[in-house]
């Protein structure tokens, strides 16, 4: 008998002890998309995120790690990541997937493909990584990370 007991102590202990499938998610968000490029160096850029439906409204990032909402002509210049904290967002919520684009008013616009972020509790955070040539700036090397 008391050998049951402790192996279903041991037991019940090996089950919750294991992990669950830790879904950590590190994704280039403009693979596979044509138009990365913003072609204006001295202009700020703004970046915005959509929520699973193409309807849905197109909302601005603005909880940023270096306290700018705007990717600047400095940072351009720089070549200097910004960083969005998502959870930090006042209308973030939990969704199954999520796009995000880059926009300078008047000059360009870049889309990133539907990105799939199913059961990750909006721990993500956006690095916005702007690569300069010339007067363009590619965002090709931005990435969407998180658990």
């Amino acid at each position: 008998m008391r050998y049951t007991v402790v192996f279903l102590l041991l037991f019940a202990s090996f089950v919750f002890g294991q992990n669950t499938g830790n879904k950590n998610i590190e994704v280039l968000i403009f693979t596979g998309v044509s138009g990365d490029t913003i072609a204006s160096l001295t202009s700020s850029d703004s970046v915005e995120c959509q929520l699973y439906s193409s309807s849905a409204p197109w909302k601005l990032l603005t909880q940023s790690v270096n306290d700018t909402a705007l990717i600047t002509a400095d940072d351009k210049s720089a070549e200097q990541m910004v960083q969005f904290v998502l959870a930090k967002e006042t209308w973030w919520t939990q969704t199954p997937m999520v796009r995000f684009r880059i926009y300078s008013t008047g000059v360009d616009t870049c889309t990133s493909n539907w990105i799939p972020v199913p059961s990750l509790n909006g721990a993500l955070t956006l690095h916005i990584k702007p690569d300069t040539s010339g007067t363009n700036v590619d965002y090709g090397g931005s990435v969407l990370s998180g658990n």
